[in-house]
């Protein structure tokens, strides 16, 4: 689980396309019933934690009675979600966000939703139609040219989905770049690990060896990971454990997805119930508002969790710029942006799409004659590829959750499942295109016939990674590869860096290492996981590199007391750490860590002095903290989250120390730390965090435990410090 809104969707610099990242989420719903439409279908009472429980004749009534919520509790964060899928923030922001929407605008996502919204079935019509009623019926800013649609809903979907997967084309760019430049990385670092394990998914035929293995000399098995500057993909966490592996005998299910840190909560959490006696109807869980689906939650049957898949689902492909003259059309939309309390419009750039419908992307092309062309798989979506996201969370097993979720058609997300019978699973949703396994393409970016942009196999539902009740009992996802480099087939390589997936897994497992017969979790246990702040990367590389150090004589430029100070630290970001803050500016100036672990490699391999590039990186890092006093202080006095007070991105500063919250974490623990360092102030400012956590025990009926990174709503009073320190509450 990455940013909350796509604010600023590529920004042209060269031949990069430079990003902020979205934040929208999914969410999961239930099937349709007949229903009149009036208020008096449903009432609202609220708890003492705040949350609000819709009871409801019907779902249509239900999903009418949810709108109406959002739209009075979060309607400005609705609007603003919606602007951005337009392509219309800058009408509300400024001039600086015409670059993001004209991008959105080649995307067109609004005809995309208004074709997509024709096709429904009478079913998931009369749902999404109940929910647009209620929105508009609920707040004031929903009426005339502004009234919510139907369309709105399905867009925000899109927007939420191209955020997801934008990374793998992305990089598809980066690493064109790179191979012209001979820097291709295809080593696998210590730290990897995958979902599924050997024997969990099907092998190209004849592979020998696992993808974890040492393949450093195998063209097949390579792994080609991003360039030395592309920035962290933050995501999410969750997991799984069968009964056995539990305390109180009931399967377990974690979520925690990291998301910008602000108050009210990007989230809603919200509970709704309709029907009654067998066919009653039970969900809770956390939503986003404008899409009425629950995103991470339970039902009295099931409870299931998401983090962000990063499978590859979009090609950066070059055409030949002959064929694509007559094969696209230029649009030159007319943007409006907010000035000086005045709207003013610009209309001076046009864009392309092939009439197949991909947009050619504002970007140089690194060949002559050629353009480059943006092939995604939510591009095609149909109406049936969102049928399942209204019905999936009337599943009563993990075998009809499976099958529920192999229909969903957009992409993509990492989804783990538990029922109240002890089963657990795991599956990626969305439409992934097939591409054969075990093997290293050649590099830049593929040339493809304007007619081949027409046909793109897909892999069927089985070929999809998923797991139904696994011999180990557990499952992790962390953003991390699905299976390994010996695959059938490929699903990219886009994914994050596994440093919380392998921290978690041996959290989860570790009393195994030690000879118990098994683990037995609860609760407290999930909690301390999902609150573990080890700087993962710290505890592999640090050994490493001090042995180079010290290889070297550094002793002149670091005093005695800095090195001692990264040798006795136990790789814990506690806000008392006091080797965090060299720690992070070091990584700052050597770069990706697994580009470190190849450079450390090859010094390793043909042993010489102290490198001179780690040595100045230290010196460097030091330099920078001595000249801001202290170099030694705690990371709790460096690391803050700014929380600003609204649910829509706004720039932030610190206008005082009180809206400032003192955290820990880094940004490879499993509770993350992500931060930018301010290097005037030497504080860093934590952008992105555990938004929510979740632990659900399946009994019977399921027991929710949360806590949440600001408030429900826009009224209630925060309470960061038990975010921070991770007290979870049980839901009532």
């Amino acid at each position: 689980m990455s940013r909350f809104f796509l604010i600023l969707a590529a920004m042209v610099q060269g031949s990069k396309i430079m990003r902020l990242g979205v934040l929208g989420w999914i969410t999961l719903g239930g099937i349709a019933q007949a229903a009149a439409l009036t208020p008096r279908d449903c009432t609202e009472t609220l708890s003492s934690q705040g949350f609000v429980k819709i009871q409801a004749v019907s779902q249509v009534s239900a999903f009418y009675c949810w709108g109406r919520l959002h739209a009075r509790d979060r309607g400005v964060q609705m609007r603003t979600l919606r602007a951005t899928a337009y392509g219309r923030l800058a009408e509300q922001e400024g001039f600086s966000r015409l670059r993001g929407d004209f991008f959105l605008r080649t995307l067109e996502f609004e005809a995309r939703a208004r074709k997509i919204a024709s096709e429904l079935s009478d079913g998931d019509r009369a749902l999404l139609d109940a929910y647009r009623d209620g929105v508009n019926a609920g707040g004031a800013g929903f009426s005339g040219n502004f009234a919510w649609h139907s369309q709105d809903t399905l867009a925000l979907l899109l927007l939420q989905a191209f955020d997801q997967t934008r990374r793998s084309f992305q990089q598809d760019i980066v690493m064109d770049r790179e191979s012209r430049a001979g820097n291709l990385l295809k080593a696998a670092p210590p730290w990897q690990t995958t979902i599924l394990k050997p024997g969990e998914y099907s092998r190209v035929e004849g592979a020998q060896r696992p993808f974890h293995d040492d393949v450093r000399d195998d063209a097949r098995y390579a792994r080609r990971f991003s360039s030395p500057e592309e920035t962290i993909a933050h995501g999410s966490n969750n997991w799984v454990v069968a009964p056995r592996f539990t305390r109180g005998g009931h399967a377990l299910l974690a979520n925690d997805p990291h998301l910008a840190l602000r108050s009210p909560s990007f989230w809603h959490w919200v509970a709704i119930e309709w029907g009654a006696g067998s066919n009653a109807h039970r969900i809770a869980g956390a939503v986003v508002p404008g899409v009425p689906l629950i995103a991470s939650g339970a039902s009295r049957f099931m409870s299931w969790g998401l983090t962000n898949s990063y499978v590859d689902v979009a090609d950066a492909v070059l055409v030949d710029q002959k064929e694509l003259a007559s094969h696209t059309r230029r649009e030159r939309p007319w943007i409006w942006f907010r000035w000086m309390g005045l709207k003013i419009p610009f209309f001076f750039k046009s864009y392309e799409v092939t009439t197949f419908g991909q947009p050619i992307l504002p970007i140089e092309s690194p060949e002559k004659e050629t353009q480059v062309v943006l092939r995604w798989s939510g591009l095609d979506l149909k109406a049936q590829d969102f049928s399942a996201l209204w019905s999936f969370s009337q599943a009563r097993t993990v075998a009809e959750m499976d099958q529920e979720l192999s229909r969903v058609g957009v992409p993509s997300w990492n989804f783990v499942f538990a029922d109240v019978q002890g089963g657990i699973g795991y599956r990626v949703v969305g439409k992934i295109p097939s591409r054969a396994g075990a093997q290293i393409s050649g590099p830049g970016l593929a040339h493809l016939k304007f007619d081949e942009l027409a046909s793109w196999p897909m892999l069927e539902p089985h070929e999809i990674p998923h797991l139904v009740n696994p011999a180990r009992g557990w499952v992790v996802t962390a953003n991390h590869a699905q299976w390994g480099g010996d695959a059938r087939f490929s699903v990219g390589t886009a994914q994050t860096q596994s440093f919380r997936g392998y921290r978690i897994e041996e959290l989860l497992t570790d009393g195994l290492s030690r000879g118990r017969s098994r683990v037995l979790h609860d609760v407290e246990s999930f909690r301390k996981i999902q609150c573990d702040v080890q700087a993962v990367d710290a505890r592999f590389l640090i050994p490493r590199l001090l042995k180079n150090v010290e290889a070297g004589s550094p002793g002149v430029s670091i005093p005695r007391e800095g090195l001692q100070t990264l040798r006795d630290w136990n790789f814990e970001a506690g806000r008392d750490c006091k080797a965090c803050a060299l720690f992070r500016l070091w990584m700052n100036e050597l770069g990706e860590p697994e580009w470190l672990n190849a450079k450390l490699d090859s010094l390793e391999a043909a042993p010489r002095s102290a490198d001179q590039e780690i040595l100045d990186a230290l010196v460097t890092a030091y330099n920078q903290l001595l000249s801001l006093g202290e170099p030694f202080r705690a990371w709790g006095e460096r690391h803050f989250a700014p929380f600003p007070g609204t649910s829509v991105p706004r720039p932030l500063t610190r206008a005082s120390d009180r809206e400032w919250v003192s955290t820990p974490g880094d940004e490879h623990s499993v509770n993350p730390g992500s931060a930018d360092f301010d290097g005037s102030t030497g504080v860093w400012r934590q952008h992105s965090g555990a938004s929510q956590r979740m632990v659900v025990e399946m009994s019977t009926p399921p027991r929710i435990f949360i806590s949440m990174a600001g408030t429900n709503d826009e009224t209630a009073r925060p309470n960061f410090e038990a975010w921070r320190d991770c007290r979870l509450t049980e839901w009532k």
